[in-house]
């Protein structure tokens, strides 16, 4: 299926994942839909990435490669959105794959609404001694406007804020690029300015890019830069968007708690009740609110949990390590 005028640059950034690479490479070459531009940036691997990288120029004239020094994912990105010649941007991280349909459907959906930014649902691989996949996404489908796509992002199993769930028209990223020195969340800010640049976003629930979920991939960084982004998008929703502002309060909980738990997990705990003292009252102004909130639908044990926090943080703490050795028994 193509299209005039509407081909897709896929921008893949590549680094030491030659283990995945083909199986990655191939699920973009197989897309239903064909006018693609894809775009390898070989980010100074020090595996057979580039080589394969190379290797697939050979096989498909819609690919190119750009070899350059390790840079890090975000300045991979933006080489790659240098160089894109597409009407349309996609983001495709190189150990993930797609389902064939995935850009047709997209596409489908932009045109079909008048639409310049959609996103689509994804599943989760879980790499580890019996592997599982999860689907992430909630099903539905949703036509947005700037405060609704913001809302839905905040909310968990909506929109998300991950650079490979959305194709966006290209004018979109125009002055807008990936934080070149954060070390993990640089899909936060990109995102949300997305969502206020665009005038009609949708939103479509079915599950048709596999994110592979592996130790030692960027996701598993301790870094709050996810939590200091979306801080600065509650400040924008507080000045522009104020009806959706808890929305935004618990998006900041969230991020901020997962700074916390990952500095639990990895035993950095003098820097993790260092945390509590921002952390607790943010809890707390979140399950006040939880009422005027029921898109969230957190368990009643989750509320649980969190309010155990800001009860007894040493409990919290304690609970913690007993889920997370249970987790490590059962994998």
């Amino acid at each position: 299926m193509t299209h005039d005028d509407g081909m897709i640059s896929v921008i893949v950034p590549v680094f030491n994942t030659g283990i995945y690479l083909d199986q990655c490479v191939e699920s973009i070459v197989q897309q239903t839909y064909k006018d693609l531009e894809i775009i390898l940036v070989d980010d100074g691997s020090q595996d057979n990435s580039g080589l394969l990288c190379d290797q697939w120029v050979k096989k498909d004239a819609r690919i190119k490669v750009i070899h350059q020094a390790n840079s890090g994912l975000p300045t991979a990105r933006n080489v790659g959105l240098s160089a894109a010649t597409g009407n349309y941007i996609g983001f495709v991280d190189s150990d993930d794959w797609l389902l064939p349909s995935m850009y047709e459907t997209m596409m489908s959906d932009l045109q079909s609404n008048g639409a310049d930014l959609a996103i689509i649902g994804n599943k989760q691989y879980l790499e580890m001694k019996h592997p599982e996949t999860r689907i992430f996404s909630k099903p539905g489908y949703r036509i947005m406007d700037t405060p609704e796509s913001l809302k839905y992002s905040f909310i968990p199993g909506y929109c998300g804020v991950a650079a490979w769930r959305r194709l966006a028209v290209k004018s979109l990223y125009d002055g807008c690029s990936f934080p070149k020195d954060a070390q993990n969340g640089e899909d936060y800010p990109v995102a949300y300015e997305l969502s206020r640049r665009a005038r009609k976003i949708i939103y479509n629930g079915s599950p048709q890019y596999v994110y592979r979920v592996r130790s030692g991939s960027n996701s598993s960084n301790i870094d709050n830069a996810p939590y200091l982004f979306t801080k600065e998008a509650l400040a924008f929703v507080k000045a522009h968007y104020p009806d959706i502002k808890k929305y935004a309060e618990f998006a900041v909980m969230q991020t901020h708690l997962g700074v916390y738990n990952r500095l639990l997990h990895s035993k950095q705990y003098k820097l993790a009740i260092n945390e509590e003292s921002s952390l607790i009252p943010s809890v707390k102004t979140t399950l006040a609110s939880l009422k005027d909130m029921p898109e969230l639908e957190i368990s009643l044990s989750r509320q649980l949990i969190l309010r155990i926090l800001t009860w007894t943080p040493r409990m919290y703490r304690l609970l913690y390590k007993i889920i997370q050795l249970t987790k490590l028994h059962h994998r």
